[in-house]
């Protein structure tokens, strides 16, 4: 405990509410917690009542104690205790005078007069009453009774005390408790975030996916229905006649076993090689055409310019037929200016 908390005046104005609020604040808590505080502050209250009981303040101290320490209920039954103990304190005095007038001389009667009269005010309330002249039953009765009355409110104020620091330990616990169920409520709720986040973009990918690929089928029926047009067209034109072939290739799909295959025409001389291309920034491609090692390189392309089209960006070559042998597979690879793959269609020549 500070030396500030050991000055009782410091205290005693604490009690009538001179003191700053900062300063009641901080005294109104250690009273609570602070056991030193509480058994420091109990001695200068009881001397306070007992002052203002007997008169004993001046006019400034007595208008603080009325409008500051009486405004609580609890300090008001503490102020009646001892005004009622003081009336039955100066009723026994004055009973005690009146016997011995009647039972000693004057001379005696002068003397214990003498004797008495100055210890009226000279004693506090709670502690007069050792004090005293314990002789007579009226007496021992009512000092019994009022020093009972004093240890129940002690030990109730101090019952009192304790429970307030359950109280505020208990709500301290709760407080923590609380927070640690936010934080880890808080943490769930961005764990599921982030599932739901890294769902929905699965999903999208895969809906994507599924359309690139219903796409890429009905380009490659409407190109297989064109080549047999064509096929058609060709039979009956004389023999000995070259014909165009024409292909539609999409991007090899995540997890996917089959691989594309391509059939050219016997007499084709030129195959157009249209690539399907994922969604990207850039404006121009070049081709690579590589052997099933892809180690080597059958044909490069100059700087291409893909055409936009319904599913997206297409990008069409056009290949000698000679370069592709049947029952061999082979890598297109498209790259962009910097080099950098973008993507390889992979496909076999099956006849």
């Amino acid at each position: 405990m500070s030396k500030q908390l050991d000055d009782a005046q410091t205290l005693t104005q604490y009690l009538l509410g001179s003191l700053s609020a900062a300063e009641r604040e901080r005294l109104d808590e250690l009273s609570v917690t602070d056991d030193r505080v509480a058994e420091a502050l109990k001695p200068v209250e009881n001397d306070l009542i007992d002052a203002y009981v007997q008169e004993e303040l001046d006019e400034a101290a007595r208008a603080q104690f009325k409008t500051h320490y009486l405004a609580s209920a609890t300090r008001r039954e503490r102020v009646a205790f001892a005004q009622a103990f003081h009336a039955h304190a100066e009723k026994g005095l004055t009973s005690q005078a009146t016997k011995a007038q009647v039972e000693t001389p004057t001379e005696v009667r002068t003397e214990a007069a003498t004797q008495v009269a100055p210890g009226r005010k000279g004693r506090g309330i709670f502690s007069a009453w050792r004090g005293f002249n314990v002789s007579r039953p009226a007496w021992q009765w009512g000092a019994a009774f009022a020093a009972l009355a004093l240890l129940i409110t002690s030990g109730w104020l101090i019952f009192d005390n304790a429970r307030l620091r359950q109280q505020l330990a208990q709500t301290e616990a709760r407080r923590d408790a609380l927070g640690h169920q936010t934080q880890e409520l808080q943490k769930e709720l961005t764990s599921q975030r982030a599932a739901s986040a890294q769902l929905a973009d699965e999903r999208t990918r895969a809906e994507r996916e599924h359309l690139a690929q219903e796409q890429t089928e009905r380009e490659q029926q409407r190109i297989a229905q064109q080549q047999r047009a064509a096929g058609q067209k060709s039979a009956s034109s004389s023999a000995g006649a070259s014909s165009i072939a024409s292909f539609m290739l999409a991007p090899q799909m995540r997890g996917a076993s089959q691989m594309q295959t391509i059939s050219i025409p016997t007499k084709s001389d030129q195959i157009i090689v249209r690539l399907r291309l994922e969604p990207n920034e850039f404006t121009t491609y070049r081709v690579t055409l590589f052997d099933e090692t892809g180690s080597q390189i059958l044909w490069r392309s100059s700087h291409l310019k893909a055409h936009a089209d319904a599913g997206g960006k297409i990008l069409s070559l056009n290949l000698r037929a000679g370069l592709l042998k049947p029952q061999t597979v082979y890598v297109l690879r498209v790259t962009n200016d910097a080099g950098e793959i973008i993507d390889d269609y992979s496909f076999r020549v099956v006849k």
